[in-house]
């Protein structure tokens, strides 16, 4: 299972310090981490980033049943 990171309560900031907060957090994270892993900003009370949330886990349910079906059942 990948390792992602969910921004969430996105409405709560104002738009120019959300910009500073995502950078400044990507910057810090860099400096443990080779890349960022993928990531998605949501808010509930605007319904935003909820269908790639979505879309994502779609893809990965794809991939681990498609996996599924070519390991042996009888091992």
């Amino acid at each position: 299972v990948p390792f992602v990171i969910v921004f969430t309560k996105h409405d709560k900031k104002k738009s120019s310090k959300n910009k500073n907060f995502f950078q400044d957090f990507k910057k810090v994270f860099l400096e443990q981490w080779n890349e960022m892993p993928q990531s998605f900003i949501t808010s509930s009370k605007k319904k935003t980033g909820r269908e790639p949330i979505l879309d994502f886990i779609e893809v990965l349910n794809g991939q681990y049943f498609d996996y599924e079906k070519t390991i042996d059942k009888d091992y």
